[in-house]
């Protein structure tokens, strides 16, 4: 089976973000952006409580600000997973904006693997070389093992019988057949 695939900026933001979630940074960037940029923002409420109360309140105790600075510190860290993931988002979002990508690709299927030719040569995969696969818009992206990198099927634009056929060369990667939506 042969296919042909037009890929835009948007299929590559949507491969990004789904390469984003299997990334595991190391301890020590944890560290620094969960304790010690969430202290830091915690500083801030707390001195510009402070400030305010002192100010407008004429209070000059720390009680109140030390303790809004605890709470803001804690849910900081508790939340930090979502705002973490949200920021990356934002990010990938940022790098691609001002981005025209466009590629031609033309892909052929067998019952091993599938080859891929576009403009900067030719890469062949075996269906096994694969740890995830995500469905998204019709379009499917498959990560490759061991690596921090994937590869886009686009298959919006094919028949129902392409498309049957295709969903059944992508079934012998033996991998679930996850269902993923990051459009806004």
């Amino acid at each position: 089976m042969q296919i042909s695939n037009k890929l835009v900026t948007a299929d590559f933001v949507e491969l990004q973000k789904i390469l984003m979630e299997d990334y595991k940074p190391d301890k020590s960037f944890v560290f620094i952006m969960k304790y010690l940029m969430n202290l830091i923002y915690a500083l801030v409420v707390s001195l510009g409580a402070y400030f305010i109360l002192k100010r407008f309140a004429q209070l000059d105790s720390l009680l109140f600000p030390a303790l809004l600075g605890l709470v803001t510190f804690g849910l900081l860290v508790a939340f930090h997973p979502i705002i973490f993931r949200r920021r990356m988002n934002r990010i990938i979002e940022k790098n691609y904006a001002n981005v025209d990508l466009a590629m031609e690709r033309k892909m052929t299927f067998t019952d091993d693997g599938f080859a891929s030719q576009d403009e900067k040569g030719e890469k062949s995969f075996k269906w096994t070389d694969f740890e995830r696969m995500v469905e998204s818009f019709n379009n499917y992206f498959l990560k490759v093992k061991e690596n921090n990198e994937g590869f886009i099927i686009k298959a919006d634009h094919l028949a129902e019988a392409d498309r049957v056929k295709l969903e059944s060369y992508l079934a012998k990667t033996g991998l679930p057949l996850e269902e993923k939506s990051h459009a806004k």
